[in-house]
């Protein structure tokens, strides 16, 4: 009796298990609906479609906030890249990495609130917002483990868009910062600096003492002699104007990683007839590419330069592959130099070689570019109206 009692308890404890057992992987399954996408990304993820070293002691670099920058319509918000030092022992940390690019983890419905970037506080072209990736990315920065230290990137968000601070852009704002061979992208987290010590929020402070009954008024003076009326105030000074728009002003692919197109590092400048200068430039072409961008062999339709609005006048012709190409100087709505009506589809191994003949004062790198260090910031662009629209944006000296 005692064997049949323990085995009727055993069948209905095994009943009672396998119910239990049945319930947990639903509930585990089960994602809460309500939660964020960054709330379920985690570091591992962050940056997407990379394999790189994640880990924020690996390398020396962090990002932190720094004072915001003003432009009337928008919310500018500022962060430096400072060396705090690292894990010696990891190979990100050989005192020789320096940085070239900083992505940010971002809310792809905030696409089209950013509006614009700078570095240093000068505008700055080499950035893409990727909606599909959740990521807005700033390229091309080429700053050496010397270098990287101390420079400053803004952004800055329309009043009038959905996304007007940084909370709704990023959270927290989880950043990842990028050595040259792209194998090193530490991943942190922005805080702002903490209140000070001194600094006690308003609604903990302790009520003030009733204020003392005034002092009864001493007798009225004599009116003193009338003075001659005071000149009026200087006027205020007037705000400076914003900062021109980005290079290029527009809604395309910015990253060179999401291209096989390419652009030597290299200016050459040479003296060409009639006392004008050649400032020529190569494009190329690379064996990979971010293949989700939608960009990787895009027909190259134009190429544009970055330059001075005040060199205006001073282009005379390009040529490609030393034949003569289209080519216009436009001012508005950004300065630019446009070799256009390439129509090349992209071929391996391809080279072009794109050339403005420049007369004085801007026949010289350092007159001609806007980035006032002697070298030239050139996009590469896809047909218009290509789907996705291609621009990839690189640097030249």
């Amino acid at each position: 009796m005692m064997a049949e009692r323990s085995s009727h308890a055993f069948a209905a404890l095994a009943v009672i298990l396998l119910a239990v057992v049945s319930i947990l992987p639903t509930n585990l399954a089960t994602p809460d609906v309500a939660s964020s996408r960054r709330l379920l990304q985690s570091v591992e993820e962050f940056p997407p479609n990379c394999v790189c070293e994640r880990n924020l002691s690996s390398s020396p670099f962090r990002l932190i906030p720094s004072s915001p920058s003003t432009i009337a319509g928008f919310s500018g918000y500022c962060f430096k890249i400072v060396d705090v030092g690292c894990n010696s022992t990891s190979t990100c940390c050989d005192g020789k990495q320096g940085v070239m690019k900083v992505e940010f983890d971002v809310e792809p419905s905030c696409k089209s609130s950013v509006k614009r970037v700078t570095l240093d506080r000068m505008p700055y072209g080499a950035w893409e917002f990727n909606a599909a990736l959740g990521t807005l990315r700033v390229t091309s920065l080429n700053k050496t483990a010397k270098t990287a230290p101390g420079t400053e990137i803004c952004l800055f968000l329309s009043n009038r868009a959905n996304c007007t601070n940084l909370g709704a852009l990023c959270g927290n704002c989880k950043y990842s910062i990028f050595n040259g061979g792209r194998d090193c992208c530490p991943v942190g987290i922005l805080i702002a600096s903490p209140l000070s010590p001194n600094i006690v929020p308003a609604f903990s402070q302790p009520p003030a003492p009733p204020a003392s009954p005034p002092p009864p008024p001493p007798p009225s003076p004599l009116p003193p002699s009338p003075f001659p009326p005071s000149p009026s105030p200087p006027s205020p000074s007037p705000p400076p104007p914003p900062p021109p728009p980005a290079f290029p002003n527009c809604t395309c692919v910015r990253e060179p990683e999401a291209s096989r197109w390419s652009l030597s590092s290299t200016i050459s400048t040479e003296p060409a007839d009639g006392g004008l200068t050649s400032i020529c430039v190569n494009v190329t072409t690379k064996d990979d590419c971010d293949a989700t961008s939608g960009c990787c062999a895009f027909t190259l339709h134009k190429v544009e330069f970055e330059v001075e609005p005040t060199c205006a006048g001073t282009l005379i012709a390009a040529t490609v592959n030393g034949l003569r190409a289209s080519r216009t100087f436009q001012t508005r709505p950004y300065p630019a130099i446009k070799v256009t009506n390439l129509a090349r589809p992209f071929k391996v191994n391809e080279w072009l070689q794109v050339c403005i003949l420049m007369r004085a004062p801007c026949n010289t790198v350092a007159a001609l570019g806007s980035n006032k260090d002697n070298s030239i910031t050139v996009g590469l662009f896809s047909s218009p109206g290509s789907t996705p629209s291609c621009c990839p944006i690189y640097t030249a000296s």
